[in-house]
């Protein structure tokens, strides 16, 4: 899971618990005088809590949930920010710390990894047609700003143009394109999920 996806669960857990520790302080003393139904109350709230306990903490931390299966065909399907979510979980499950930024303010990264204290950042691309020269421009300013170490382009695309293949040689930038991604889907995500069904 992407750690923007982690902190919107982390979020929700948090308004959860204020909106619950709310409602408690509002019908307190009237629960302390055992009026009927403040007492109801505080049984739909301690319900209320076990459920969020379940989904927030104890299915996230001790019940392991499976990997979806990825096919080409379903990232194909997706939207560039589903697609730039889809490589920073594929890095984690590589072993990489990940964030994934901001689309707004990204300055040419739409993910950053680090791991063995090497930075990367990374431009992905959820495209039909090959991928351009723009594309080393833009993980070439990413990785000006962010003090990287390495960078990578990665892309659902068959191929990048002539251009862009130059270019990543000179620059020392990194290409992946589907055929390499799907060989990091089947070395890295299939077992796992294989492993899930067994």
């Amino acid at each position: 899971m992407s750690r923007n996806s982690k902190n919107n669960n982390s979020s929700k857990l948090g308004i959860g618990i204020f909106l619950v520790a709310a409602l408690i302080v509002v019908f307190w003393n009237d629960l302390k005088a055992g009026k009927t139904w403040a007492i109801i109350m505080a049984a739909v709230i301690v319900i209320a809590i076990a459920i969020l306990l379940y989904f927030f903490v104890i299915k996230k931390y001790f019940i392991k949930q499976p990997i979806p299966s990825i096919t080409m065909k379903e990232i194909d399907k997706m939207t560039g920010i589903e697609f730039e979510n889809f490589v920073g979980d594929l890095y984690e499950i590589m072993g990489y710390k990940v964030e994934v930024t901001q689309a707004s303010k990204d300055y040419g990264a739409d993910v950053l990894v680090e791991k063995n204290q090497i930075k990367t950042v990374i431009q992905a691309k959820n495209y039909k047609n090959p991928v351009g020269y723009g594309a080393i421009q833009e993980v070439l300013t990413a990785k000006s700003y962010y003090k990287a170490d390495e960078s990578i382009v990665i892309t659902n695309s068959y191929s990048f143009t002539y251009q862009a293949r130059k270019a990543s040689k000179e620059l020392r930038v990194h290409l992946i394109a589907r055929e390499d991604l799907q060989k990091l889907i089947d070395k890295y995500m299939k077992p796992l999920v294989e492993e899930k069904k067994n």
